[in-house]
C-alpha cells in the first residue's frame, strides 16, 4: 500500500513539473523595438572557388588523369572547382591504373 502512494505522489509530481514546463514564453516582445541588421563579418577570409573544370578533361582518359595532375595540393583550404552538370568523367575498363602523385 504504501508503494502505491509513492507512486501516485511521484506520478502527481511529475505531472505537475511537466505542466509547469509547458508555461507562457517570457521571450514575447509586446511592442516591436528597433531591429538592427548584421552587419558584414569582421575578420572571416572566404576561400575562393578553383578553377572550373575545362570540358576538354573529360574527353580522354589521358586529358582527364592530365587535368589532376595540374591540380595544386598544397591549398588545402580551397573550395571545390565547380563541375558542369553535363561533364562526365571518361571511363577506361581496359587501361592499367594511374598513379596521380
Amino acid at each position: 500500500m504504501k508503494s502505491l502512494k509513492k507512486i501516485s505522489l511521484a506520478a502527481i509530481l511529475g505531472s505537475a513539473l511537466l505542466l509547469s514546463a509547458c508555461g507562457g514564453d517570457d521571450d514575447v516582445v509586446s511592442s516591436p523595438g528597433v531591429v538592427i541588421a548584421p552587419g558584414p563579418p569582421v575578420g572571416v577570409i572566404v576561400p575562393v572557388p578553383g578553377p572550373p573544370v575545362p570540358a576538354p578533361a573529360g574527353n580522354s582518359v589521358a586529358s582527364f588523369i592530365a587535368y589532376l595532375s595540374g591540380l595544386s595540393m598544397n591549398e588545402e583550404r580551397a573550395d571545390p572547382s565547380p563541375i558542369a552538370d553535363s561533364f562526365a568523367v571518361p571511363d577506361n575498363e581496359t587501361g592499367d591504373p594511374q598513379v596521380l602523385s
